[in-house]
């Protein structure tokens, strides 16, 4: 029985794992034990995109530890090597991390429990879920921001995750991360924003074909295809 799930937001100076990441932690239970946060010195210059968005300079950065000792604080942290892990990205923010672990990905896990909504984002997932910020204000709002830094960020994602363990457990949460989401709007293209229902055989047949096809919307271009 999985009593522990970590709750991990990482913040990154780009795509080439040079990272500054904040963790946060959430009890299967239903309750939050605690938090774990640190900077990391990436190595690089601070690229202006990423400090628009973290507001942190190559001055924040320099003294910080490098991954690697940041990964054995949070191991002293969580008291295990390996871990079951929660992030909004989980695709993303697993590659940090080691591969023994297992993690749910909430955004996934969304999208299949909640599929109407408009946006499966952390900030609209804290503000379309009952009860979700009701938790967060009485927890203490300010824990939350600012937005797009990870710690803050944990903490909403922590609380998303109560939401989901109130209806599915976490292995049933694993198993939607894993699965295909049937897709009910195509994302891209000329026909973005259409449903998939509506779209012409031949496209979604095309969409088939391609290798290179997002996997969820060729699973949902042959789902849709087969209800022809």
């Amino acid at each position: 029985m999985i009593n522990q799930i970590l709750v991990i937001d990482t913040e990154t100076t780009g795509l080439d794992h040079a990272y500054s990441p904040k963790k946060g932690k959430a009890k299967a239970k239903g309750t939050i034990k605690g938090s774990f946060q640190t900077l990391v010195n990436p190595l690089m210059k601070m690229p202006p995109y990423a400090r628009a968005v973290h507001h942190l300079s190559d001055e924040d950065l320099k003294d910080a530890p490098l991954f690697d000792v940041a990964l054995e604080e949070l191991k002293e942290f969580s008291g295990k090597d390996k871990f079951w892990a929660a992030a909004q990205s989980a695709g993303f923010d697993s590659g940090f991390f080691p591969k023994k672990s297992k993690w749910i990905c909430t955004w996934r896990c969304a999208r299949h429990l909640w599929p109407d909504l408009e946006s499966h984002s952390n900030q609209a997932l804290r503000y379309a879920l009952p009860d979700v910020n009701d938790w967060i204000e009485k927890a203490g709002a300010d824990k939350a921001m600012p937005p797009h830094r990870a710690l803050p960020d944990a903490w909403v994602t922590a609380h998303v995750v109560l939401k989901m363990l109130e209806g599915k457990t976490p292995d049933e949460l694993l198993a939607l991360t894993e699965e295909p989401i049937l897709m009910k709007k195509i994302p891209f293209g000329m026909h973005r924003g259409t449903k998939f229902e509506e779209l012409p055989a031949s496209y979604l047949s095309w969409m088939c074909r391609q290798v290179d096809m997002d996997p969820d919307a060729k699973f949902s271009a042959d789902y849709w295809l087969r209800q022809k």
